[in-house]
């Protein structure tokens, strides 16, 4: 009696566990998804936001600026804030492209030493 009661229960597993079969497991899924995809581009939105906000910031910081030297502390001071920003939003292209552009730097640093 107990051999068919493990059946049971085995035909039951199967039956929850495999997705093809079950319509529910697959809406879960579709409707995670696109979850996922709706905050990822919230994110990215949100990203994008803070950056046209710092460039405006920059146009009128700058202007009023009449030195170098703060401009240029202003601007190292942006690009490691918007990293460490990009890291926290999961934004990978601003993370490689400033990896790039640092990369360049330090190449340029060491061959003229």
């Amino acid at each position: 009696m107990q051999n068919k009661s493990d059946e049971d229960a085995g035909s039951f597993l199967d039956a929850i566990s495999s997705p093809s079969d079950n319509p529910t497991q697959d809406s879960i899924e579709n409707l995670s998804q696109a979850l996922e995809a709706e905050r990822d581009a919230r994110m990215e939105e949100r990203f994008i936001f803070i950056l046209v906000i710092m460039i405006l910031l920059d146009v009128v910081f700058f202007s009023v600026l009449d030195t170098w030297t703060a401009p240029l502390s202003l601007v190292i001071l942006q690009i490691i804030l918007l990293l460490v920003l990009a890291r926290r939003m999961g934004i990978q292209e601003f993370q490689i492209l400033i990896d790039r552009l640092i990369g360049r730097i330090s190449e340029a640093i060491q061959s003229k030493s």
